[in-house]
């Protein structure tokens, strides 16, 4: 997998986990979405336009459905790993647009930070299909 799924909780040694179903991918879509998460925190700290078109209570708010569904994932609930998959799908779309646009008015590291968190949006999204293709609804 993209992100190791490896449990050190005894001790140190690593030990692979098992799911119950081999294709589910809801563990790094989790983590995905909690990176996107930090990135988008740090990146409104040095530009507050990280998304020029959105309000900073509209980007916060993102956060904290990130977060949400980031935490309710499991490979039981189909809904959850659909809701993932919307949200990384708008999460791709609002961060490269904002990418692609913004190539003239934004400085290089900030465009750098919106086509980073457009690349994990897009990893997300690509792990909650596969997740999706092999969950029961």
């Amino acid at each position: 997998m993209l992100l190791s799924m490896m449990d050190y909780s005894d001790g140190g040694s690593q030990i692979p986990k098992k799911h119950p179903f081999s294709h589910y991918y809801g563990d790094d879509v989790r983590r995905l979405f909690l990176l996107a998460s930090v990135g988008i925190l740090l990146g409104v700290l040095f530009y507050q336009d990280l998304l020029p078109f959105a309000s900073q209570v509209f980007v916060m708010g993102g956060v904290l459905l990130l977060a949400l569904f980031a935490g309710l994932v499991n490979p039981l609930e189909h809904k959850f790993i659909k809701v993932d998959l919307a949200l990384s799908a708008v999460g791709f779309l609002l961060f490269e647009y904002a990418a692609a646009t913004g190539t003239d008015t934004s400085s290089i590291p900030e465009s750098v930070i919106r086509q980073a968190l457009a690349l994990i949006f897009l990893f997300a999204f690509y792990f909650a299909t596969k997740s999706l293709r092999t969950s029961k609804p």
